[in-house]
């Protein structure tokens, strides 16, 4: 078929770049598209209708405004000629593309010419129409390629840390001299240590979402668009309020410890927009790539509180101490708290009886195990924190212990190198008989001393494990003078309390405890658990 010389040509032009044709220069730019189309839509003498754009869209997906907008156009009899520059334009799917060069434009009797390729569709003498099917498979071919590539330099930068994100988590910024270089954002950053603080001090996630709400704090998503100004958009935003799941995101994303965790999502198909979410442990995790805005042993202890079903239990006036600690001893599932009938204390029942019929019940009342753990724990802190140690605590407060025994050892290891070289020195003097023998013998043997006693300490292994559990031995010293401690204190010493069907109580610390890692207390009189 031959193209009908008297027919009215009302010409649709179609330009389309997306971010990866940007690498070819301007031979792909929308400008030079719309030069060199609307050169020569107006030397055939067609009416050009419109211009549909599609400025950073992948030709993989057809659901681009600027196409849907032409189709449409199509569909109301305002366009009967389709023109682009080449048929990657149109698109690089072969499947789709082959659909809309096969089948939608000759049903509707849209003529389709793409330039470069020299393809008409209402022209049977163009050889080159033969090889449409062809070049769409070849341009597939080409978008699975680019998309290789595209994706091994992502996997490149998030393996070296980079952050690739498009947009900053809530509490960052970019940095405008490094993009993949994350910046803290002071307002926001403050926003996010409240919620780290008030989730470690026992409030719920739906809790601090109302708060947030009610002092009218913006949301992420709001934040991002009206502070940042950022064109940010979330389908999932609750009519710009806080919800327990945004605090619940904050509270788990690792970026807040200063880490970059990236790689959440994995694509189905090169093809497709859809993804699925990968597993926690296949996540790409790089330390320490950013400025923290929450110190990571307190980031910890909230991921310990999350995976507890007690770190997610339900709204509650007053947070439970032990809340998320105990455990059955006989199944291993979660105690949960229980008001009594007379509405003024709680008692721990084991979530395997309650929630499935399984096990035994395991009843233990909240107050008497509180005030036996924390019994415990004061013998402890009576047995590991000697006179001698306090004044090294005091001096220590606020630092790491293992970056203090660091610094201990460093300061060892250059001493011995001193006294090395000032032995040298003077058995130098004494052979040159600058030192009377007697002078000699006394400095000597001194500086031995010294020596003997600085490699007493560097070889010396438990100084180092003492120092690694400084922060845990702070904690217990605190609890000497503090009442009432709080939950955050108690997720710093304790890793678990299972209470056994016979009432004993097995507390798990996660410090080094002089006598063991794990004590079984049985109480003096009737078991614990034995109080309805």
């Amino acid at each position: 078929m031959k193209p009908d010389p008297e027919e009215h040509w009302r010409a649709g032009l179609y330009l389309r770049l997306s971010k990866e044709d940007e690498t070819q220069g301007r031979s792909e730019s929308i400008a030079n598209q719309q030069a060199l189309l609307q050169r020569y839509a107006v030397e055939q003498d067609w009416e050009i209708m419109d211009y549909y754009i599609d400025d950073g869209y992948s030709g993989l997906h057809f659901d681009r405004p600027g196409f849907q907008r032409m189709l449409r156009d199509i569909e109301a009899g305002r366009v009967n000629l389709v023109l682009t520059k080449d048929l990657s334009r149109l698109g690089r799917d072969y499947i789709d593309t082959g659909y809309y060069l096969e089948r939608y434009f000759p049903s509707r009797r849209v003529r389709y010419i793409a330039l470069a390729d020299g393809i008409d569709t209402f022209d049977k003498r163009c050889a080159q129409n033969d090889m449409g099917p062809f070049k769409s498979v070849m341009n597939d071919l080409y978008a699975k390629d680019i998309s290789k590539k595209v994706r091994a330099v992502m996997d490149a930068k998030r393996e070296a840390g980079q952050f690739i994100g498009a947009f900053a988590p809530y509490g960052y910024d970019k940095d405008p001299a490094d993009k993949n270089r994350l910046l803290v954002d002071g307002p926001a950053a403050e926003v996010v240590r409240g919620i780290f603080s008030e989730y470690l001090s026992g409030d719920s996630m739906a809790e601090i979402a109302r708060r947030l709400n009610r002092e009218g704090i913006l949301p992420p998503s709001r934040y991002k668009a009206e502070i940042q100004r950022l064109s940010y958009v979330n389908a999932n935003a609750a009519q710009g309020l806080w919800r327990a799941e945004t605090i619940r995101s904050i509270l788990g994303n690792p970026t807040y410890a200063g880490d970059v965790a990236q790689g959440k999502n994995e694509k189905l198909s090169y093809k497709l927009k859809a993804s699925r979410k990968l597993p926690r442990e296949a996540w790409t995790v790089v330390a320490d790539t950013h400025e923290a805005i929450v110190d990571r042993e307190s980031f910890q202890i909230v991921q310990r509180m999350l995976e507890s079903r007690g770190g997610r239990k339900r709204s509650k006036p007053q947070a439970h101490l032990l809340s998320g600690l105990v455990f059955c001893g006989d199944c291993g599932r979660p105690m949960t708290f229980c008001r009594r009938s007379s509405g003024q204390s709680f008692v721990l029942i084991c979530s395997g009886y309650s929630r499935y019929g399984a096990c035994n019940r395991h009843t233990t009342d909240e107050i008497q195990l509180e005030q036996l753990v924390l019994g415990r724990l004061r013998n402890i802190a009576q047995q590991i924190l000697p006179t001698q140690l306090e004044k090294s605590l005091i001096q220590a407060c606020g630092k790491n212990g293992t970056e203090i025994w660091k610094q201990e050892k460093a300061h060892a290891q250059s001493r011995d190198r001193q006294i090395g070289q000032i032995l040298k020195a003077l058995y130098e003097d004494r052979a040159a008989q600058r030192l009377e023998e007697s002078e000699f013998e006394e400095l000597v043997c001194s500086y031995r001393e010294e020596r003997k006693k600085l490699r007493t300490v560097l070889a010396e292994e438990g100084d180092e494990s003492m120092a690694k559990d400084l922060p845990q031995i702070k904690a217990v010293h605190s609890m000497l003078y503090f009442e009432q401690p709080d939950r955050r204190l108690l997720c710093q010493l304790i890793d678990r309390i299972a209470v056994g069907d016979d009432g004993t109580v097995a507390i798990s610390y996660r410090f080094s405890d002089p006598a063991a890692k794990t004590q079984n207390i049985k109480p003096a009189q009737a078991p614990v658990r034995r109080i309805d």
